[in-house]
């Protein structure tokens, strides 16, 4: 083999060794950028029981009182959906989660995302 030949053998080498990795990397940093820190958010879930493109309000089980609640929380445009493109999207009795911050008394949801909840007959069905 000559001397050539074996260089093209090792940059090929070396480029479907590296390639990869670095595409790997490169990911990494790109999820890490896009995640949120949710520890500055208060967390809340609920029963969708109405929404507009303004706010939301959701029927929540209030664990300090033991009663449930109609909670209203106000939509931005920076509040980030999840599992939905629009607030419109979403239909009473959706289950929802939403991060929030409060303040002057006003609960602003910052991210808020559907829950999908599997139809048990659905689920049944697709185990037999």
């Amino acid at each position: 083999m000559t001397m050539k030949v074996f260089a093209w053998f090792v940059w090929v080498f070396l480029l479907c060794v590296t390639v990869p990795a670095v595409h790997a990397a490169a990911e990494d940093d790109a999820s890490a950028a896009t995640q949120v820190d949710l520890s500055q958010f208060i967390y809340s879930y609920g029963t969708v029981l109405k929404a507009s493109d303004t706010e939301i309000t959701l029927q929540e089980y209030d664990y300090d009182s033991d009663v449930e609640k109609e909670i209203t929380y106000q939509i931005s445009a920076e509040t980030k959906l999840e599992g939905i493109k629009a607030v419109a999207e979403l239909a009473p009795e959706d289950v929802v989660e939403v991060y929030y911050l409060e303040q002057d008394g006003k609960r602003t949801a910052k991210i808020i995302h559907r829950e999908v909840v599997e139809d048990e007959s659905a689920a049944n069905g697709a185990e037999l």
